[in-house]
């Protein structure tokens, strides 16, 4: 049964034209008219159903209404609204024909279709139908005098026409100024329901473009009622920082979270009760896990349903309080530290004037702070240093170095020199416009007066011992002279006085005294020679002959072989150079690194074979040694307690050259010696 009636009010419902709601209230208004029309005729069909002239209209009529409801219902609306109204006009027009004319009830009913066509069609429809009745009218009212319509009261059919005329003309007044009132009223409705879904459209819009830019705002955002802080709403980057829930905050009011923002109650109860908006009030507000964190807030007044609340847009500037805080210890700790340096620190513009300087700068120099700030660096550069200073400013600004360390000399007050150890970088600051140099400057007078003194005695006993070894060396000369001259003669001179014994003995008649006394002779004899020889040798360690007699290069290939002769260890010589002139102490300091090497693979290395090689390289005479040993070690080069190697470099510098050790572990020693300016 219920489905029947929900079908029924489907069947009976009007139907809705989207975007069109002139046609949808004409297809309500025809929706009513066809189903009263439909009911009027079925209620003549059976209630008037003993006339015989009646009934014959009323079946194609109702088929006529039921087939314009579904022409309406696909649309077709003004010409559904036509059909009925002609139609209906048709039907009264036929009846009043068929029941009396002027005197029927047909011909009174034709206020209806004026009515009907005024609603549906508009206001020249309603005049139409009013003209057409009229004319209808006067056409019955013809016909009834010429007697060829019926009627029941013969006398008076013009002021039948006229009163219907008149009612028809009144009918069609009304019906056409009620049109035109109800269009207007429909005007002004449909104008207030557009405003109105405009309105809501904007508003709904303005809500949506509000929600999006709420919940995907970077800054923290909420709303509360001012009447007793109780939230409303926050944003997603709210909950995202502070960590709590939506449900945990809203519906409750601020006063209660005293978790969030207890620290601060006060002074929002202030804010709420003035009702003001708020710009920039910083506040302190902690997270679910009590993290404090400092905020930037702003706020207006906003109503929402009528009642005020504040919306509040909150900026986190806890890293940048941080920041500040650290700047401000680090700007502290650079200006104690730049007041307390031990060492003079300075700020110079890239012009090269001070910018600021320590205290310590200034007693170094001898200026005041207020005297500095007029100079630049050069004018307290000694002249002959200012060049080093331009050049690194130069480098700095093209941006080729940053930073730089050096030695420059300054120029105190008085007039006196100031050696210093200057540490200068070059500090960019885009943001602000400019650059600087920071300079760290230390007073390295002392330890340069230091070092010249030391430089000097240094220089004293290399001279000393220049002299030593050339005294040495000449003792050595003399003595070796001496030994050779000397000693030499005379051991000469006993072998011949041995010899000159001998043939005497040989004489003797005593043939066992003279065998005796020849064994004796021939055994003093082979001492004599064996004390020649070792005159011989010691002459020649302390001064070999043939370095003075053949030259350096016959000097090092005999010291070879008798190496290779008196130890077995095999000694190979190369000299690449034809003829080698070097002054007599360079050749004697070279021939003696050449021993002392030789000394150091027969004490150390174990080797089996020598390489030696004289050559010449870029206006050096280079000798080389090298062996096939067990290889020095690292510790061993470089270890202080090693007087024979001490002893080469030594003898090397002190003629302007230099001795290269190096060794492979396995594979032998090679010892490189290089003197410069081959004459």
């Amino acid at each position: 049964m219920l489905g029947r009636l929900r079908k029924l009010k489907e069947f009976m419902a009007p139907p809705v034209f989207e975007g069109d709601a002139d046609k949808t209230r004409v297809a309500w208004l025809l929706n009513i008219i066809l189903f009263t029309l439909i009911a009027r005729a079925i209620f003549i069909r059976f209630v008037t159903g003993s006339e015989a002239t009646r009934p014959s209209l009323v079946v194609p009529f109702v088929l006529v209404l039921l087939a314009m409801l579904f022409v309406m219902r696909n649309g077709a609306v003004r010409a559904a609204s036509i059909v009925t109204v002609c139609g209906f006009w048709i039907s009264l027009t036929v009846a009043a024909l068929e029941t009396g004319g002027l005197q029927s009830a047909g011909f009174r009913n034709y206020i209806l279709p004026v009515i009907v066509a005024g609603l549906l069609l508009g206001q020249k429809a309603a005049l139409l139908t009013a003209a057409a009745s009229i004319l209808a009218g006067i056409g019955m009212w013809v016909s009834t005098d010429q007697s060829i319509v019926g009627t029941a009261e013969p006398a008076g059919p013009f002021a039948l026409l006229l009163t219907h005329a008149i009612s028809l003309v009144m009918a069609a007044v009304l019906v056409t100024l009620a049109i035109r009132s109800i269009e207007q009223g429909l005007d002004r409705a449909r104008q207030e329901l557009a405003d109105r879904i405009q309105a809501e459209h904007d508003t709904r819009e303005s809500e949506e473009r509000f929600e999006k830019a709420f919940n995907l705002s970077p800054l923290r955002m909420g709303i509360l009622k001012i009447k007793d802080g109780e939230m409303v709403d926050v944003n997603e980057c709210w909950v995202r920082d502070m960590g709590f829930t939506r449900e945990e905050v809203i519906g409750r009011s601020i006063f209660d979270l005293t978790a969030w923002a207890g620290a601060e109650s006060g002074r929002i109860r202030r804010l709420l009760q003035e009702g003001k908006p708020i710009r920039n009030w910083e506040a302190q507000a902690s997270t679910k896990s009590g993290e404090k964190r400092s905020t930037l807030v702003s706020a207006e007044v906003i109503e929402l349903s009528g009642e005020p609340c504040m919306l509040w847009v909150s900026h986190d500037i806890t890293d940048r309080k941080r920041s500040e805080k650290a700047l401000r210890d680090s700007e502290e700790l650079f200006r104690t530290s730049f007041e307390n340096a031990t060492a003079g620190v300075c700020l110079v513009g890239t012009d090269g004037r001070f910018l600021s300087v320590n205290h310590t700068l200034c007693e170094m120099l001898g200026y005041s702070r207020e005297d500095l700030s007029g100079l630049s660096f050069n004018d307290i550069t000694l002249e002959e240093d200012r060049h080093i200073g331009a050049t690194f400013v130069a480098k700095a600004m093209l941006g080729e170095v940053n930073s730089a360390n050096f030695e420059k000399r300054y120029v105190h007050r008085q007039g006196h020199v100031i050696w210093a150890y200057v540490s200068t970088a070059l500090v960019r600051q885009p943001a602000e416009g400019r650059s600087y140099f920071i300079t760290y400057i230390q007073d390295i007078t002392e330890r340069k007066e230091a070092e010249e003194q030391l430089k000097a005695k240094s220089d004293q006993l290399r001279a000393l011992m220049t002299s030593l070894r050339s005294a040495r060396e000449e003792e050595g000369v003399r003595i070796a002279r001496e030994i050779h001259d000397e000693l030499g003669s005379a051991l000469t001179s006993m072998k011949w006085d041995l010899e000159a014994i001998d043939r005497v003995v040989a004489r003797v008649d005593d043939a066992v005294l003279s065998s005796s006394l020849q064994t004796k002779i021939t055994a003093m004899a082979a001492v004599v020679d064996t004390t020649i020889d070792v005159v011989r040798r010691i002459s020649a360690e302390l001064r070999p002959s043939i370095l003075d007699d053949l030259g350096l290069a016959a000097a090092v290939e005999w010291q070879a072989q008798q190496f290779q002769s008196r130890t077995g260890i095999t000694c190979c010589y190369a000299c690449s150079v034809s003829h080698i002139e070097l002054d007599p102490e360079r050749s004697t300091a070279v021939f003696r690194i050449f021993q002392e090497a030789l000394t150091n693979v027969l004490r150390h290395a174990g080797a089996t074979r020598i390489d030696v090689s004289i050559n010449e390289e870029k206006e050096e005479l280079v000798l080389k040694v090298q062996d096939n040993g067990r290889g020095i070690l690292e510790s061993e080069r470089t270890d202080l307690r090693s007087l024979g190697l001490l002893g080469m470099r030594e003898r090397a510098d002190l003629m302007g050259g230099s001795v290269e050790i190096s060794g492979v572990r396995g594979a032998g020693t090679t010892v490189v010696l290089r003197v410069p300016h081959l004459v």
